[in-house]
């Protein structure tokens, strides 16, 4: 009360002057939205009801989602409400420059605003207006203490300070509070990893974002919507989304989302091997990062760089690669300060040392890997620490220590199957078959290549993209080779059509991983080319491949993933599997010719 009166009593000098900087508000707010008062609807403004016009422009800017500008309209709109003793409309006028800051992400702003309204609601007995405007500020108040729970871990605080926020902006019918509430409760979930209730949220807040016209959340939205999708190995909807939230990004300018949707994307193409792709990717968004100062996103860019790094040096088998990616490994860690995230560190020292073993150091490999577990392990990081015993057990298993290389292996497994980690559970049966196999225990070892054939297959027919499927299963045919080789020994011992059926159905389940989402119409012929003697004329060990006319649209840009070397692999594979058959076939049709002469 004591506000309004001051300004109800200037003298002349300081009305005069308050004139002058409301003129030069308008004067601002002309030069940027001329529509105002140039267009027909606008012709017959009078200075009576300019208060009007503006606030009618503002709401206009902030239905269309064009936030900061809708800010200096309703805070030139609310300096004419005061103006002139409105003082309702002066409160209008703030709550909406509220709910602008709150929609720009400055959070303390629009609680500072709020404040300030409802300490002047109060002294005007504006009733009405002040339960809405403490509903607004007690929304806030959990939000933000929601924040700070999630920051220090406990998340399950930090759930109910959200919902609690989303409930009362629910009554106050306020989108704009519960859309953001609905992103940031996803959050938790993805800390407590529980991917489906991150991705329920993401599209219950990305339905009121698009509902609100708000770009940058639609965009937060389907990155996060498209990360879903990434780690359900649904990879065309990943990539599909993340161009859209891309296209979102470049239109606002805004580089920093830029740099995550980039660097997102390099992650799928990483995945499945398109190391050139990949590593496009990660530069740009570390180039973004560099330009715009973002030092808290160096680790992960210098990290994902230097996997990419190492997984072209094993595919080529370059050692300088592999000096390269610990290089990046160790330049991500020195960027790594007390409140960055801990799984950046684990995935580092795990990454250092598993490179090691590519050089095979693997003394100095093993200090790493052992930090990196006993860091995941008092994060209760299951799928970091699974993936960490997988390299020590190779560690044991390149020394010949077995017994450990096994009793790491079985860790492994056990945490790979408890959390349906497919994607690194193969790896673990994998180095249990090669141990069995070096003991000797030949039925064992095809028992645990088997489980690692199942687990690549169980990921890989999640994978929706067919060029993608070609590129996953790349790094993953030792497997096969490695079963087809030890059932080919067996056939040696025991030559029967038993045992080379089980070779033959290997190499196929190994040819069709790669070529059933790519080769149009490959009908691979019987006997001639590539059956067993002795089978029936035309009977045709290969299943026929065909491609429908939606994935045969796809042909073209399997040709970048080289078609004809991967087509002709397999066929070598099976044919000299064949060769070996057939050869074995013709000696045992010689010696019976001969016991009839």
């Amino acid at each position: 009360m004591i506000r309004i009166q001051y300004y109800s009593q200037m003298g002349y000098l300081k009305r005069t002057c308050l004139f002058l900087f409301i003129f030069s508000s308008i004067t601002s707010l002309l030069r940027s939205h001329p529509i105002i008062f140039f267009t027909p609807y606008y012709q017959n403004i009078t200075r009576y009801n300019w208060f009007d016009s503006v606030f009618l422009q503002a709401e206009k800017l902030y239905k269309n989602g064009i936030y900061d500008e809708a800010l200096k309209a309703f805070q030139t709109a609310s300096i004419m409400a005061r103006y002139k003793n409105k003082e309702e409309k002066y409160i209008e006028c703030g709550f909406y420059k509220g709910l602008c800051c709150w929609n720009l992400g400055r959070i303390k702003d629009s609680y500072k605003e709020y404040s300030h309204l409802l300490d002047l609601s109060v002294m005007n007995h504006l009733a009405d207006k002040q339960d809405e405007l403490k509903k607004a500020l007690e929304v806030i108040s959990l939000y933000m203490n929601g924040m700070e729970l999630r920051e220090s871990k406990k998340l399950d605080g930090s759930l109910q300070a959200f919902q609690e926020a989303a409930n009362i902006a629910e009554k106050i019918s306020r989108k704009e509070f519960k859309q953001r509430i609905l992103r940031q409760i996803s959050i938790v979930y993805w800390d407590k990893k529980d991917l489906n209730q991150f991705y329920h949220f993401n599209v219950l807040s990305l339905e009121v974002a698009e509902q609100m016209k708000h770009k940058e959340e639609i965009g937060k939205c389907l990155n996060n919507i498209g990360i879903f999708h990434w780690k359900s190995f649904e990879y065309s909807k990943a990539l599909s989304i993340y161009d859209r939230a891309l296209d979102i990004s470049r239109e606002m300018n805004n580089l920093q989302e830029q740099s995550n949707i980039v660097h997102n994307m390099g992650l799928v193409y990483k995945d499945f091997g398109y190391h050139n792709k990949a590593m496009g990717y990660l530069k740009k968004a570390l180039e973004i990062d560099l330009e715009t100062g973002s030092c808290e996103y160096f680790p992960t860019d210098y990290l994902n760089i230097g996997i990419v790094y190492k997984s072209k040096a094993e595919e080529e088998n370059k050692k300088d690669l592999v000096c390269e990616a610990i290089e990046c490994f160790k330049k991500s860690l020195s960027y790594i300060n007390k409140n960055s995230n801990e799984v950046i560190e684990i995935k580092n020292l795990n990454n250092i040392g598993s490179s090691y073993i590519e050089m095979d150091a693997f003394s100095e490999a093993l200090p790493y890997l052992q930090r990196s577990f006993k860091k995941a392990n008092e994060i209760k990081d299951y799928e970091s620490m699974s993936m960490v015993l997988n390299n020590i057990g190779y560690v044991h298993l390149r020394t010949q220590e077995y017994d450990e290389a096994v009793r790491f292996f079985r860790q492994s497994v056990k945490l790979a199957e408890k959390n349906k980690a497919y994607h690194i559970l193969w790896e673990a049966y994998f180095g249990l078959g090669k141990i069995q196999e070096q003991k000797g225990r030949i039925s064992e070892a095809v028992e645990n290549y088997l489980k690692s054939i199942r687990s690549i297959e169980t990921v890989k027919d999640r994978i929706v993209l067919d060029v993608h499927n070609a590129g996953f299963i790349q790094n993953k045919l030792k497997v096969y080779e490695s079963l087809m080789d030890l059932l080919f020994s067996l056939y040696e011992k025991n030559p029967n059509t038993e045992n080379g059926e089980k070779i033959f159905h290997i190499a196929e389940r190994a040819k069709a991983q790669v070529l059933l989402e790519n080769l149009m119409n490959v009908k691979v012929q019987g006997k001639e080319k590539r059956g067993f003697a002795k089978k029936e004329p035309g009977q045709e060990i290969s299943k026929i491949l065909d491609l429908d006319p939606k994935k045969a649209s796809n042909l073209n840009f399997f040709k970048e993933i080289d078609k004809e070397r991967k087509k002709d692999y397999f066929y070598q594979t099976e044919e000299r599997y064949i060769n070996m058959i057939n050869r074995r076939y013709v000696e045992e049709d010689t010696i019976k010719d001969r016991e009839k002469a």
